[in-house]
């Protein structure tokens, strides 16, 4: 998903866009795609040949940052930011292309398309700046730097997620560690041994390896103040979270100004939260949805359905048949753009 856009592919390898279309991003390209993603307004994919291709957006603002433009070669694996993208080589080598514009603020490159040497096992993009776990299971940061988000921590690493202005690691031991924009003690890893770690905006969350859940971050809203019992999944939404228990019911607590925190009762498979509303899959593989509702992103359609994924003010899923269904805002005549901060 993009800002204004999203892309699928198919079940006979070709890709297929929808939303918004001012700078050509949802004129997906003919042929046959191992994977595919988007940035704010462009896409790129993988074709079975291993090749890159690119379109949409390549000039925001009259700046050439060449997001679009592809190289050349063979690969197996690519992440996409905000204005660049960054992939993986069959060789396992990086290459990053995009953005390298100097920061409005500082005036220091930003250095987003900076691909580091060496061979990697998994990349992430965040908002300006991407991380990666290195062939020996180190990480590997490059890209803005305003908050020491590149500042990644020594050691070995399993996952590594990149969020706006900040980033969290699961290490080999378990632990979680986290680095960069910390106003909020964000980055203010609890210790303990985790099963999964997600980073929001300003809070962050983790499953524990005892089932627990614990929070950390901005919590005006007590988006941090995780309950108790044990879970299995969770998830963090603007200023609030939500968590999928062991027996499978679901709990969210946090800012409520919409009813996102008010779960609803009952048995689901999985769960996602979106910036002040939510969605799940029930036992039954319906989808169930609940919160804000003002651009119809809680408008939940019939069918059965295996997974769920919600937007700042749009939900997609994808059913039990491989088709996907997608509700919200229609793309605005007048260009109105909504975006939400990666991670």
């Amino acid at each position: 998903m993009g800002s204004d856009h999203g892309c699928a592919i198919a079940v006979d390898d070709s890709i297929v866009c929808w939303g918004d279309n001012r700078y050509g991003q949802a004129e997906a390209p003919a042929g046959a795609f191992r994977s595919v993603v988007v940035g704010s307004s462009h896409g790129c994919a993988i074709a079975v040949d291993d090749t890159i291709v690119c379109w949409g957006n390549n000039d925001p603002w009259d700046a050439d940052y060449g997001q679009a433009g592809a190289p050349g070669g063979a690969y197996k694996a690519i992440a996409s930011g905000r204005r660049h993208n960054c992939a993986m080589a069959t060789d396992d080598t990086l290459v990053c292309w995009g953005d390298t514009d100097l920061d409005y603020w500082s005036a220091e490159a930003y250095g987003d398309a900076g691909a580091p040497g060496g061979a990697f096992k998994a990349i992430a993009s965040g908002r300006r700046h991407d991380c990666a776990i290195s062939a020996n299971d180190t990480i590997v940061c490059w890209g803005h730097d305003t908050h020491g988000q590149t500042g990644a921590p020594a050691g070995t690493h399993e996952a590594v997620a990149a969020g706006g202005y900040h980033s969290c690691a699961v290490a080999a031991d378990g632990t979680v560690v986290c680095w960069g924009y910390n106003d909020y003690g964000q980055a203010d890893a609890p210790e303990g041994a985790y099963k999964a770690v997600a980073a929001g905006g300003f809070h962050s969350c983790a499953v524990a390896a005892d089932g627990t859940v614990v929070c950390w971050g901005y919590n005006d809203y007590g988006q941090a103040d995780a309950p108790e019992g044990a879970y299995k999944a969770v998830a963090a939404g603007g200023f609030h979270s939500c968590a999928m228990a062991v027996d499978d019911s679901v709990v969210c607590w946090g800012y409520n100004s919409g009813g996102q925190a008010d779960a609803p009762a009952g048995v689901y498979k999985d769960i996602a939260a979106g910036l002040i509303h939510n969605c799940a899959i029930a036992a039954d593989d319906s989808v169930v949805c609940w919160g804000h509702n003002g651009h119809g992103q809680a408008d939940a359609p019939p069918g059965a359905y295996r997974a769920i994924a919600a937007g700042s003010i749009h939900s997609c899923a994808i059913a039990v048949d491989g088709t996907i269904a997608c509700w919200g805002p229609d793309p605005s005549p007048e260009g109105v753009r909504w975006t939400t901060t990666s991670g």
